[in-house]
């Protein structure tokens, strides 16, 4: 009888307790892992940003890049 208390009480206590706290543990990881991608991203955006406001050779980069924008006289080889 003591046995089968002790299961029933690890079973429908103790296992999904510990469940719940391993997928807790899986979705905490996968937050740090977002956040340090999120993190990366923004320090790129800021470099970029910083870039675009104090070099005129990184507009001009940006331009012709993101919208195919060419100088007078200037022609696309493909």
């Amino acid at each position: 009888m003591l046995v089968t208390s002790g299961l029933a009480f690890w079973v429908l206590v103790l296992l999904p307790s510990r469940l719940q706290t391993e997928e807790l543990r899986l979705r905490h990881e996968r937050s740090l892992a977002e956040v340090e991608q999120l993190q990366a991203e923004t320090a790129r955006l800021e470099r970029e940003t910083r870039a675009l406001e104090d070099d005129p050779w990184a507009v001009e980069r940006a331009l012709r890049a993101r919208l195919g924008f060419l100088r007078p006289g200037e022609r696309v080889l493909r």
